[in-house]
């Protein structure tokens, strides 16, 4: 079966914290271990909230202004 060790890696390099459900050793682990079905709840929360920090710092518009630049740029505009 896998470790924590394992199931904190695959936790930490998936986006927002979320590991596929289809792997069965990972269900099989959280089923037996709080503390790692903690850690991915956590790293899921700290994803959230990065994702909302980062939309409320920019400013509305912003994505688009840069791509408009950045096409103008390439197309010599």
């Amino acid at each position: 079966m896998i470790n924590c060790r394992e199931v904190a890696r695959l936790v930490s390099e998936s986006p927002h914290g979320r590991v596929s459900w289809w792997r069965i050793d990972v269900r099989a682990h959280w089923l037996l271990c709080r503390h790692c079905r903690r850690f991915a709840r956590q790293m899921r929360a700290l994803g959230l909230a990065s994702g909302i920090c980062r939309d409320a710092l920019e400013p509305p518009g912003a994505a688009g202004e840069y791509e408009t630049r950045v096409t103008r740029k390439l197309t010599g505009e």
